[in-house]
């Protein structure tokens, strides 16, 4: 794996510096940010108190593992995964997280990797909510989807949204979600449900097999967050184009396997959802027996602590890079910049697509995180989607430019199946709309914004209507969805 490794890397930055310079056409321009504002945001990231999780080397034997526990005084609560794939959690001696956590990380010969358990909170912007002048989808058209959809909708392909769940009786995902399956069930069956509340008690020693096949905890098909969001996100990706309720997905022929990674049951903070390393874990593990996904969302993002930084998640990482470089997955994870506001210095990876967000203006949304880890960006101002109640919603946030670019590479796969990761991230950075005049990769918008029109097709866009004289008339969802509405009630003798 090393090797291949070595040369995916090789050959992905030299496909990045050769990248094609195609600059879209159309009305929708990326531009300069403002002066960012203060931030929105100022909770502090936390992690699950005395807790570490531990990726195995391949020979430690279980005498070492229990020698080492009893010279660090820590316990062993449970464990994921088989063979490459196992990692072992760790309860730690109260007090003497980061002792214990040093002298595990020093013992390379047993220990390949170690890290704390993080918090981290979804990425939509606290407060938003439906706009009732609503008119149309305008990321669509930004984006150049209605052209795209000519050529690909995303039929034949799934993506995995890491969430609260998806709702599969929402009116416009209805036949598009499996059951998929509940990381976060299944990690409380090991450390129950309040794990990020200090003296709460561990159970005993549980290991987790069949994670792989789904079968411990319940389905993923029922949204479990108060306010939506994996249901939100699932629809801003697949929608579906006909009989449509709220709004259109970027992939709308795409299916959805929804993987709950978190639940509305902070203790905490009770208007977001937070998932953590171990819920991103088992989720991977899951995934990683399903060669049929190649595309995760994860709409959860912090500066510098959030599960982007390798650094800080080095065990999470590993099942990263696995998914990316191995033959059996050559898969992308799309991972949300997060909505602080702020600068974030952490620096990038290449088998991570971090999104920063832009409003209707072309500019940094006054919310989004940017930085050098940021490798593309999309709308994420009033996105119209549905919640797990079929209700019409247009939320802001990066959680929702995150899953648009995750729709387009979902269209690429529907063109190409058997394309590998590499050519489809290619694809992507050679689509995006960048700013004019600009350097080809910025810390806001990475290498710019992916248009759907040209990763499909390898063409610019049609200018605008307006512009052009184009015939092919404006793209309104909204106005669809309520003529079909006044239809049905007509009909209803309403």
């Amino acid at each position: 794996m090393k090797s291949r490794k070595r040369n995916l890397t090789a050959l992905l930055s030299a496909l990045l510096l050769a990248a094609g310079n195609m600059a879209c056409a159309g009305a929708f321009e990326l531009k300069m940010p403002d002066k960012r504002p203060a931030p929105k945001r100022t909770e502090k990231i936390s992690y699950s108190p005395d807790l570490l999780i531990v990726m195995p080397d391949a020979k430690l034997e279980a005498d070492d593992l229990q020698e080492t526990m009893e010279q660090v005084h820590g316990t062993v609560v449970g464990s994921m995964g088989e063979g490459d794939l196992k990692c072992y959690i760790i309860k730690t001696e109260k007090g003497h997280l980061e002792e214990t956590e040093k002298t595990l990380s020093k013992d390379k010969k047993h220990f390949a990797s170690v890290g704390r358990n993080y918090r981290v909170p979804c990425s939509i912007v606290p407060g938003s909510a439906g706009n009732p002048q609503f008119t149309s989808q305008w990321h669509l058209q930004a984006i150049h989807c209605p052209d795209a959809w000519n050529t690909a909708t995303g039929r034949g392909t799934r993506v995995a949204v890491f969430d609260t769940g998806c709702s599969a009786s929402n009116k416009d995902l209805q036949g598009k979600t499996s059951k998929g399956f509940d990381a976060y069930g299944s990690v409380g069956k090991i450390l129950g449900a309040l794990a990020f509340v200090p003296e709460v008690a561990m159970p005993g020693v549980t290991e987790i097999a069949g994670m792989a096949a789904g079968i411990l905890a319940g389905n993923a098909n029922q949204d479990t967050g108060a306010n939506s969001h994996g249901t939100k996100v699932a629809s801003t990706i697949a929608a579906s184009m006909d009989n449509n309720f709220a709004g259109v997905g970027v992939a709308p022929n795409c299916g959805i396997y929804p993987v709950r990674i978190a639940e509305n049951k902070s203790p905490l903070d009770k208007d977001h959802q937070y998932t953590s390393d171990i819920e991103i874990i088992a989720g991977m593990i899951n995934i990683m027996s399903r060669p049929d996904i190649r595309i995760i969302n994860i709409s959860y993002g912090f500066p510098v602590a959030g599960f982007h930084n390798a650094a800080i998640h080095p065990v999470l990482h590993t099942y990263f890079k696995k998914f990316f470089y191995e033959p059996a997955h050559s898969g992308l994870i799309f991972m949300s910049a997060g909505n602080e506001s702020v600068a974030d210095p952490t620096p990038p990876v290449p088998y991570l697509c971090v999104v920063s967000a832009v409003d209707r203006d072309g500019k940094l949304a006054e919310f989004s995180n940017w930085g050098p880890s940021v490798m593309f960006t999309g709308p994420g101002v009033e996105i119209a989607c549905s919640d797990k109640n079929s209700k019409e919603s247009t939320p802001n946030g990066t959680s929702f430019s995150c899953p648009i670019v995750a729709g387009v590479a979902a269209l690429i796969l529907d063109k190409k199946p058997m394309a590998p990761n590499i050519e489809i991230l290619r694809t992507l950075i050679a689509s995006c709309k960048k700013i004019k005049g600009a350097p080809v990769f910025t810390p806001y918008y990475g290498w710019g914004m992916p248009d759907a029109y040209a990763a499909v097709t390898g063409k610019q866009p049609h200018p605008p209507a307006a512009e052009a004289g184009n015939s092919t008339p404006s793209f309104n969802v909204a106005a669809g969805h309520a003529a079909r509405r006044a239809k049905a009630g007509a009909a209803a003798g309403h």
